[in-house]
């Protein structure tokens, strides 16, 4: 698990990324978290943002499906998303997408 304190208010945590990640493709997915909380932020006030993995690997010990899931807790409101993939990244950016939705239901 990384904990990530970006400013006094907002708590980043991000846990179980895949190990079979690169240091350049974990600096990826905290670039995009990054993106999504900033553009979250100027909207709503963002206190916690959760992003969890989970890989399920075959019996070669191949990852063959990612789960991921993300959560942000802003004052007024909670948002949600989660999707399983055989690709982490498209993964990632459905997640995105869901929450970019929810967000701009809400307002």
């Amino acid at each position: 698990m990384k904990i990530i304190n970006t400013s006094p208010v907002l708590l980043t945590i991000v846990s179980n990324l895949p190990k079979e990640l690169s240091g350049v493709e974990k600096k990826k997915v905290n670039s995009d978290l990054k993106k999504l909380a900033t553009w979250i932020d100027k909207q709503e006030k963002i206190q916690l943002l959760r992003f969890s993995s989970d890989t399920v690997y075959s019996p070669e010990k191949k990852p063959v499906l990612f789960e991921v899931n993300l959560e942000i807790e802003t004052k007024t409101t909670n948002y949600f998303a989660s999707n399983k993939d055989v690709d982490f990244f498209e993964a990632i950016d459905e997640v995105i997408e869901q929450v970019k939705k929810q967000t701009r239901r809400s307002n």
